[in-house]
Formats: C-alpha cells, sequence, structure tokens
C-alpha cells in the first residue's frame, strides 16, 4: 500500500520554509504575505483553468501551510523574544527575574542544573516588566522543581539563537527562590515522579537508575557510564518518552474500558484524559507532544468513524504543533521524534516484506523497525554527533521487546507505589529485571571494539549518509532484483573503503601523537580541559562543558588517573565533564563556593574518593619534575565574588632537577580585567613558557598581565561558532602585541605541546588550522 503524502508534502514545504526563514525573524511577516497572495493567486487559476487538482492544488496547499506557519511565527515574536528585554540586556549586566519551570530537565552530570522555564517579569520593583511568555534555559540547580512551579532567581541573560526553541539563557548568579509550588494535577503528578524515583533509587542498580526513564523519561539518576552506553548503541530513545508509550497507554486504557464495558463516546473521553495526564506526568518534551497529538487525532478519528492513516495523522500533527509553537521547526527532539515515526511508517512494511522472504516474518518485522528507524534518523544524528553507530540494529533487536515490558510495569508500579505500596514495589522488583537486560545490552555491546565509527562532519556528513540511506533502502526494499544486487553491491564496497579508511586514519593519529608532550588543550566545545602530565603525574585543569568530549581526549591521551584536579570556578563550561573523572582524581583544588550547587559539586568529588581542598593563593606543590603554585584566588574576604573573578589561577614551573618536558606555564581560568589588574598587583606572577587565555578569549583583558607573562605560545580553549564572539578580536590584538603565538581548539583541535625545555619548545595540532593572522 502506498503511502498518502496528499497532506504531508505541502506540510514539510512549509515545514522547511518555517525553518529557512525563523532564522531571520524580519523575514518572517514579509513572508507571510507575499505567500497568502500567492496562495489567493493560485487558488483563482485552478478554479479560472483547469480546476483545482493535481500539482497545482499541491502547490496550493503547500503555501497555505507555509503561510499558516510564517503568519504564526510572526504574530508569536513579540511573544518568543520580546523587543523589550533584548533592548534591556544592553543597559545592565545581571537582573532579577520571575520564572516558571516548563519542563524539569534532569540535573546535568556535574550537578549544575539546565532547566526549560518561562520568563514570566524580569526587574525589580517599582520598575519591574511583566506580563511575559518568554521560553528561556536555566543554568543552575532548582531544587524540588515540578511543572508549573514559580522561582525568582538573579542571574545573566543572554539571548539565544533566533532558531532555538527558547529566546534567552539565564545563567543564574544566585540560587533560585521557590515562590510558588504548582497544585492540583501537577502536584500529584510531580508526587508520582518522585515516589519512582526514590523507590528505584532503593534497588541500588543501574536497572533502578534507568527504569524511571523507561518508565515516565526521568534519567535523573542514569550515571554516564550507561548513558554513554546508551548512546553508542543508539538505544537513547528508549528513555525519551513517545509514541510507543502514548501507544502502549492508551492501548492498555481502551482494552480496561472494553473488558469493563465502558460505551465507546466514554472510553475515548477516559482515554483522552488518560493520555493528558501521561504528558504533565512525563513532562512536556517535544517527542512527547507529537505522539500525544497523534493519539488525540487517531481518538478523534474513531470516536467520528472516520478512517485515519499513518502518515497524514503525523501531517496533521505536525502541522497543529508548529502553528502552536513554529520554533519547534529546528529542534532536534521534534525532528527526530518525527522522522523516527515517518521512518516506521513508510519503511518498516516494505522492508519487512522483504527480509521476511529470506527470515521467518516475526524475525522479519522485528528486524524492519530498528532499520527502518535508523536509516530516517541517522542523517540528522549526523548533525548532533557524526558518528555511526556500528551496533544499533543489533542493540536494538535485543532491547526493543523488553521495554514495553519495562514501560508498562514501571508506569504500573509509579501510580500503584501511591495507591498500595507493596503492590508497588513488587511491580517495581518485576520491572528491574527488563530494565538490567537493556542495560547489560547497552554495556555490553558499547565495549566492544568500533562501537562508533568516525563520519563526516556537516552537510557533507549528512549528504553522503543519506545517499547510503537510500542504496541499503533500495538494497533492502527493492522490487527489482537486478537494482536490489547493484544497490547491495555499491554499498558493500562503500563500506569496505570506509573501514579501511577509518582504520587507516585513527591508526595514522595514534600513531602521530607525540609521546613527549607536556601540555594539552582537549577540544571540549566551548569550555575549559586542559592536561599537564610530567613523568607518570597527571594534572588537570577544568573538565569542560559535558562528559563525553573529555572522555574522549583522555583516551586519546591515554590517561586513567588524575593526581591533581583544579576546578577553577563552577560554571557549566568548566565542570559539566565531572562525572568523567568521578573515582580517578587523588587531590582536587576548588575555586570559591558561591551557592548550592557548587557545594554539590565539591560534595560529589569528596564521595567519590578524591582529598578536596579549597583553593587558595600560596598553595603549592609538585607534579613530577614540575613545580605548581598557584596563585589566585587571593582572601575572598578582600572583595572578589566567587564566579569568573575567582577563578583559581595556577602556574607550573621546572623543578631544579627537572630533565624533561621543563614548560612553565600559566592558567588563568576566567579572570577579566580586573581581577588580571589585581593579579598583575600582587606580585608574584612572573614570566612563563604558556599561558592559557583567560575566559575563552573574550574582550575582558588586562593587556600589561599578558606583557608581563610574556609567553611565546597562548592556548584558547573555545568552540567552534559560539554566540559569544570568543575569542574577540582585541584579545587576539594583546596577544599579539605580547608576542604570543596563539592555538584555538576551535580551529585546530586537541593541541599538544612538548619539548625538553622551553628553547625547544614543539606544537602538534589534530588538524590544520583555517588561516587566521597571528595563529599557530
Amino acid at each position: 500500500m502506498k503511502a498518502d503524502l496528499r497532506l504531508a508534502v505541502p506540510v514539510l514545504c512549509g515545514w522547511i520554509l518555517l525553518g529557512i526563514l525563523i532564522g531571520e525573524p524580519s523575514w518572517l511577516g514579509t513572508g507571510a504575505t507575499w505567500l497568502w497572495v500567492l496562495c489567493v493567486a493560485a487558488i483563482g487559476a485552478g478554479f479560472a483553468f483547469s480546476g483545482f487538482r493535481g500539482w497545482l492544488a499541491v502547490l496550493a496547499l503547500a503555501g497555505v501551510c507555509g503561510a499558516l506557519l510564517l503568519t504564526s511565527a510572526s504574530l508569536q515574536l513579540q511573544v518568543h523574544a520580546p523587543d523589550l528585554l533584548l533592548a534591556s540586556l544592553g543597559q545592565q549586566e545581571s537582573f532579577e527575574v520571575s520564572i516558571e519551570s516548563s519542563n524539569c530537565r534532569p540535573a546535568e552530570e556535574s550537578g549544575n542544573g539546565r532547566t526549560e522555564v518561562i520568563i514570566r517579569s524580569f526587574g525589580t520593583e517599582p520598575d519591574s516588566v511583566g506580563g511575559l511568555s518568554t521560553p528561556a534555559v536555566l543554568f543552575g540547580n532548582i531544587s524540588d522543581c515540578r511543572l508549573g512551579a514559580s522561582f525568582t532567581v538573579t542571574g545573566i541573560l543572554r539571548p539565544e539563537e533566533p532558531r532555538r526553541r527558547w529566546a534567552f539563557r539565564i545563567y543564574a548568579t544566585s540560587n533560585p527562590v521557590l515562590v510558588e509550588q504548582p497544585g492540583g494535577l501537577i502536584a500529584v503528578a510531580g508526587g508520582l515522579r518522585e515516589g519512582l524515583g526514590s523507590a528505584a533509587a532503593e534497588l541500588n542498580s543501574e536497572a533502578g537508575d534507568l527504569l524511571p526513564g523507561l518508565a515516565i523519561g526521568d534519567t535523573s539518576e542514569v550515571g554516564e557510564s550507561l548513558n554513554s552506553a546508551m548512546r553508542l548503541t543508539s538505544l537513547s530513545h528508549l528513555t525519551a518518552v513517545s509514541g510507543a508509550n502514548c501507544a502502549v497507554l492508551v492501548g492498555l486504557t481502551m482494552a480496561i474500558c472494553i473488558a469493563t464495558g465502558i460505551p465507546r463516546t466514554p472510553r475515548l473521553i477516559l482515554s483522552l484524559l488518560v493520555l493528558g495526564g501521561f504528558v504533565v506526568l512525563v513532562t512536556p518534551e517535544p517527542s512527547v507532544v507529537r505522539a500525544a497529538v497523534m493519539a488525540a487525532i487517531v481518538l478523534y478519528c474513531i470516536g467520528s468513524g472516520r478512517p485515519s492513516r499513518g502518515i497524514p495523522v503525523l501531517a496533521l500533527a505536525v502541522l497543529i504543533l508548529l502553528i502552536a509553537n513554529p520554533w519547534l521547526a529546528c529542534d532536534y527532539g521534534f525532528i527526530l521524534s518525527v522522522a523516527a515515526t515517518a521512518g516506521l511508517l513508510i519503511l518498516a512494511a516494505p522492508i519487512g516484506r522483504q527480509l521476511s522472504r529470506f527470515l521467518p516474518n516475526w524475525l522479519a518485522l522485528i528486524l524492519a523497525i530498528p532499520i527502518a528507524a535508523q536509516l530516517s534518523c541517522q542523517p540528522i544524528l549526523i548533525l548532533l554527533n557524526p558518528n555511526l553507530p556500528v551496533y544499533g540494529v543489533v542493540a536494538n533487536l535485543l532491547a526493543e521487546p523488553a521495554a514495553p515490558v519495562a514501560t508498562v510495569l514501571g508506569l504500573a508500579a509509579c501510580v500503584f507505589l501511591a495507591l498500595i505500596p507493596p503492590v508497588g514495589s513488587a511491580l517495581l522488583w518485576l520491572a528491574s529485571f527488563p530494565s538490567a537486560w537493556i542495560a547489560a545490552v547497552a554495556q555490553f555491546l558499547s565495549s566492544l571494539p568500533a562501537a562508533q565509527l568516525p563520519w563526516l562532519e556537516g552537510w557533507p556528513g549528512v549528504i553522503s549518509v543519506a545517499l547510503i540511506d537510500a542504496l541499503i533502502l533500495v538494497a533492502l526494499a527493492g522490487r527489482n532484483t537486478g537494482r536490489r544486487a547493484i544497490a547491495l553491491g555499491i554499498t558493500a564496497l562503500i563500506f569496505i573503503g570506509y573501514a579501511g579508511a577509518a582504520f587507516g586514519i585513527g591508526l595514522s593519529f595514534r600513531l602521530d601523537l607525540p609521546d613527549d608532550w607536556t601540555i594539552a588543550t582537549c577540544d571540549v566545545g566551548q569550555g575549559d580541559a586542559l592536561v599537564v602530565k610530567s613523568l607518570d603525574r597527571v594534572a588537570l585543569i577544568d573538565v569542560g562543558p559535558e562528559p563525553q568530549a573529555l572522555s574522549r581526549c583522555l583516551v586519546d591521551l591515554g590517561i586513567d588517573k588524575i593526581n591533581l584536579l583544579v576546578l577553577t570556578h563552577y560554571d557549566l563550561d568548566h565542570v559539566g565533564g565531572l562525572e568523567t573523572i568521578l573515582g580517578r582524581v587523588d587531590l582536587a583544588l576548588t575555586g570559591p563556593i558561591g551557592s548550592s550547587t557548587d557545594s554539590e559539586i565539591v560534595d560529589r568529588l569528596s564521595r567519590s574518593g578524591a582529598r578536596v581542598e579549597a583553593a587558595r593563593a600560596g598553595m603549592s606543590g609538585s607534579l613530577g619534575e614540575l613545580d605548581w603554585k598557584l596563585l589566585w584566588p587571593i582572601d575572598p574576604n578582600r572583595g572578589v565574588e566567587p564566579g569568573n573573578d575567582s577563578s583559581v589561577v595556577i602556574k607550573f614551573s621546572p623543578s631544579p632537577a627537572c630533565s624533561s618536558g621543563c614548560i612553565s606555564s600559566i592558567f588563568l581560568g576566567d579572570l577579566g580585567a580586573q581581577s588580571q589588574l589585581r593579579l598583575l598587583g600582587e606580585g608574584g606572577i612572573g614570566s612563563a613558557d604558556v599561558v592559557k587565555v583567560a575566559h575563552h578569549g573574550s574582550a575582558d583583558q588586562f593587556a600589561a598581565l599578558y606583557q608581563k607573562i610574556g609567553a611565546p605560545i597562548g592556548l584558547i580553549s573555545v568552540g567552534a561558532g559560539n554566540s559569544f564572539g570568543h575569542p574577540n578580536e582585541a584579545c587576539l590584538d594583546i596577544l599579539e602585541e605580547s608576542g604570543t603565538k596563539w592555538f584555538r581548539t576551535d580551529l585546530e583541535g586537541l593541541v599538544l605541546l612538548s619539548g625538553p625545555d622551553s628553547s625547544n619548545l614543539r606544537v602538534w595540532t589534530e588538524r590544520a588550522p583555517v588561516s587566521v593572522p597571528g595563529s599557530g
């Protein structure tokens, strides 16, 4: 049966147009106006000439869809990103903001949370501005967060890119203060979530950590090891509540209603109510809302006696959601949810039919589902992670049968833990078995060699994967035997060639790495993670924004043990990768604590076995043949607040007996110009061979400090295409005037410095940089 694409194609055209123009908000109104004019002209031409049918009807419907979406985006623009709030950003640095949690996401592995909120007002009385409904992301832990809870927080606001689902980032400089918890259904849902989480935690196993994710999408207790394993094996979708969960829930509700003799209309209404309650319980992620809207459309069709088919239902759901929230157009979670659903609806059946020629029908169907989902999503996933999951299909084949069992039992346990706790505990215990199986599959397959293989980044990677997907699809589901054989042969040749190239590149990279490096600047994106090595001793300065990038760097460098960890301060881009090194640190020196979030990070280090000490100027020690000394922060009582300006500054100098890797270096954290001035005034800074440029090369620098250091080499740890404009031209000018040649991780990737001493410094970079004046 052919897929009905009459609505899907126009909606897709409108979606693409919206995705392009939403990045240029000033074009939305003009684009909508012209589209309405063209639609009216097309409809008029259709009736005047050939009748409103065929390609003209499709074109007109595509225009109507695009016009509706652009009009909606234009009308919502001032709600999404008010001009008044944007204008205020240039007038002051920090704001008091009233917020309402819109989606309590799990805290990041570092303990530095990331929560979706709605800005309701900003500023202090009597000059506060209210009546807002602006989406934002708060960086900072919210304790006891529930959907709809109201808070006040003081923080720094930064605008997001126009295409993002949230308009602003709020970097909390104080702990959020609870104003009011939600009541009613939201309060009940929060209690159910907490009850399941607490009971699952008592299982003291990975199965218990994973179970709330499988049942209600709560991954807050999933450790980095299991989280990484789920990603590597393409199983992370199992903890993203979506269509399968909604289908199971609605199906069970309908079955119970039929078994108890409830008439059709009441059971449809009850199913809708249960579906709405489920969305509140799991929080309204894009994939959840998409699945719920599709389920609601199907229930409406059943109630009205109208037929429903998968692709038209999906297309209508997408249109409704994009009209309601146009910024979903560029949201990866929403795009992947739609792509996976479309792949299952369009590709699973033909792939299953062809596979059933060689396999039993049940096995062909089980294989067709993960293959279809993987083919439809992989071109998009390449943009997020330019790697191919080698064991993804196998992992899904093994784990998929256990997922619905864990989901049903977990949901039942969630409810019964509140109603009849002994029954809930029994259900939870039963649900732990399929959960343990899924965790074991992920851990085992991710530990196998070459669990992921690198691929081209960006659009070249997307296009190449899409072409290979097309070849695989022809080979699996094509009707012509000759074409299937040709497609299979070409695909095999591509993968054989790729495997050889990947092996060669990987071997070349490992062989090319210098053995005698002393300083490494890891490419962790917009954040800091730098390594100093002397003999067999290792120091790590900050851990970057997320665990995966740091883990990859440490593996490349062959580092397992961290003898000295320095956390300069507690911004997410410096502590987000903490999970990677927990249990591997001997001594940790931590910056001044400014909030309970900071304290939690320190506590996690201590609980993992590290000896933790508060950093202060004058502390010293040794690392192999290098001596280290802390130059900053000075006494906190002397006017330096926790944060960037109290970043720990550490200097490494060769010991008198140093024989190799005798390179001096200074790491400046995120110090601003005022603190740099005070640091210089304290004396003792001295010169160095290498300087880690402060704050990713921002403009907030004190030139005299860099002139005093006089380092031949400057390291700038910065993310490609970051929204802060780092490194700033003013900073680069300061480095050039100081005689410092800079190296940037956004251009050169991993940077290694080696040499026996300062007169024989050698620089190795992962990739050749784009030509930038003054760079390495």
